[in-house]
């Protein structure tokens, strides 16, 4: 006798929440964007958002690069380390 396995049910993902943003426009900026998009068959806020994209993916640097005469204040426990052992 073989039992058919239950139904797992999905789970249903978060629904994305939107936040508004508001920017003021002269007319000549406006006008600018709208010819923009109607020659490159987009949208404007698809031309937003496409360049919003590599801001919202940035990640700053791990550790700044240090200048090799620059005074390295924040390994202070090496640099007494080295002295004492000198």
């Amino acid at each position: 006798m073989t039992y058919k396995p239950k139904r797992v049910k999905k789970r249903q993902p978060k629904p994305i929440q939107f936040v508004e943003v508001a920017i003021k426009l002269s007319k000549q900026q406006r006008r600018a964007i709208n010819y923009y998009c109607r020659d490159h068959n987009t949208t404007i806020n698809k031309l937003i958002k496409n360049n919003l994209r590599r801001f919202m993916s940035y990640k700053p640097m791990k550790d700044p690069p240090v200048h090799p005469r620059q005074l390295n204040l924040w390994n202070e426990g090496t640099e007494t380390q080295n002295l004492n052992n000198e």
